[in-house]
């Protein structure tokens, strides 16, 4: 059995989850990357992984080189 999922970030632009992503099982977002960028579209993506009754993660982009 296997899982139907999308990884978003501000990349994407504001995606609409409720317009061709039926049967979402869950959506995982990228929240922070490198040592100073925090993704402005986070919220935004929480609120409709929300209103799509749907699991929600959130992800660090490391850059290591960074460190």
């Amino acid at each position: 059995m296997g899982s139907n999922g999308i990884d978003l970030s501000n990349n994407n632009g504001r995606v609409d989850l409720s317009k061709g992503f039926s049967g979402l099982d869950f959506v995982i977002v990228k929240a922070t990357e490198g040592i100073g960028f925090d993704d402005p579209l986070l919220t935004f993506f929480h609120a409709q992984a929300r209103a799509a009754r749907v699991l929600f993660g959130a992800y660090h982009f490391g850059h290591p080189e960074q460190s």
